[in-house]
């Protein structure tokens, strides 16, 4: 599968140096899904979106402070912003009238401009419905 916009490369990088490959066909596919989600996003925004942080290694979701719950351990997870604060704001905005396919949309405000410095995105397991939770932190 080939997405336009999106590298697999892109979905493992990390910033702190840590080996960060997945290692079950479970993760990959999942990863798979992940993008074509990011790249259906990225069709309606029409703007880069910027991945900060999806798949995780256990030792790179300790080093990032990852609960031991999280989907990004599974690939089905991606930390996301677009190149401004405006872009955040509407890229939010896309997300949240897609909220029937997102198992949990975090919306991660500055605590001192309140802008939106970026948003987790995370998807449901495959086979199981999502529960639509948006927060802001």
């Amino acid at each position: 599968m080939r997405f336009k916009n999106f590298a697999l490369k892109e979905l493992l990088t990390t910033s702190t140096g840590l080996p960060n490959c997945p290692e079950t066909w479970e993760q990959l596919e999942n990863l798979q899904r992940l993008a074509g989600f990011l790249q259906c996003v990225r069709n309606i925004y029409g703007k880069p979106i910027i991945v900060n942080s999806a798949f995780r290694s256990e030792e790179v979701n300790e080093k990032a402070g990852g609960v031991k719950s999280s989907y990004h351990l599974k690939g089905l997870a991606a930390d996301i912003r677009g190149t401004d604060a405006k872009g955040n704001a509407e890229l939010l905005g896309i997300l949240k009238r897609n909220i029937s396919q997102i198992d949990q949309l975090i919306a991660y405000r500055s605590v001192t401009t309140k802008c939106i410095r970026f948003i987790h995105v995370g998807l449901p397991e495959e086979g199981i419905e999502p529960r639509k939770q948006v927060m802001e932190k």
